[in-house]
Formats: C-alpha cells, sequence, structure tokens
C-alpha cells in the first residue's frame, strides 16, 4: 500500500497540473486509462505470467499506475466546480 500512496501523492500534482493545461477531459481520460492498466495487471499477476501460478512483484507493481491515476474524483469536483 506504501507504492499506491506514493503514487498518489506525485499523481495529484502531475494530474492535477495536466488537467489544468490540457483540460478536464483529458485529465479524466488519463487517469481512467491508468487505473485500468492497474487493474489489468492486477489481473495478470493473479492470473500467472510466464508460467508462474502467481506474480506478487508484478502485483506490488501494479499499484504504482494505480496510485498516480487515482484522481478521478478530484477532477470531477473540479469539473462541477468550474
Amino acid at each position: 500500500e506504501a507504492l499506491c500512496g506514493m503514487g498518489q501523492f506525485l499523481g495529484s500534482v502531475l494530474l492535477g497540473r495536466m488537467s489544468d493545461g490540457r483540460g478536464r477531459k483529458a485529465g479524466l481520460a488519463i487517469s481512467f486509462g491508468g487505473s485500468a492498466l492497474g487493474y489489468a495487471l492486477v489481473a495478470a499477476s493473479i492470473a500467472g505470467v510466464g508460467g508462474e501460478r502467481y506474480s506478487l512483484p508484478l502485483l506490488l507493481l501494479s499499484r504504482v499506475p494505480v496510485g498516480l491515476a487515482k484522481q478521478t474524483i478530484t477532477i470531477s469536483r473540479a469539473v462541477l466546480a468550474d
């Protein structure tokens, strides 16, 4: 969970600046895409990759994009405020 928290800390700054500069739609699209990538990595780690049944390193790594992209609620509130 520490990886997800660090990702949230960095992602809030990066996606916040990006959504201010390029627009809220682009920020939401990147946020949803990053979350989808992270959850796909979770599924791949559970299903097994390369003949292994479970992959703990891949499961831990999958938390990084989820944390980075976990700004959908923040950006949605900014859309409502605009």
